[in-house]
């Protein structure tokens, strides 16, 4: 069995930088819905507490491209990246602003 080094430092409410030997990524999101930006670019969902969760690989594309219908968008997951990030920064702001 292999020693592994693994180091998350808070940035921000929501923002972690994740050190480890493999290189350094951050994580954005909040509890129950992330998104892991470096090398290996994943959208972690899950239900907190329960230990279920569900993560997807954001990283490269397959090597042949599937057929897709005109208009359509072959790299539809940064949609999801998208669309979590705003979340997570609406979730920050309102957690931040005074009641």
């Amino acid at each position: 069995m292999g020693f592994r080094f693994r180091r998350q430092l808070r940035l921000l409410p929501g923002l972690h930088l994740n050190l480890s030997r493999s290189g350094v990524s951050a994580t954005v999101g909040v509890p129950g819905m992330r998104v892991t930006l470096g090398r290996r670019p994943a959208l972690n969902v899950g239900l907190p507490g329960t230990g279920i969760s569900y993560r997807e690989s954001l990283g490269s594309a397959p090597p042949v491209p599937p057929a897709v219908a005109p208009g359509q968008s072959v790299h539809v997951h940064w949609l999801w990246v998208v669309l979590v990030l705003v979340f997570a920064v609406w979730v920050i702001l309102g957690r931040a602003s005074p009641p």
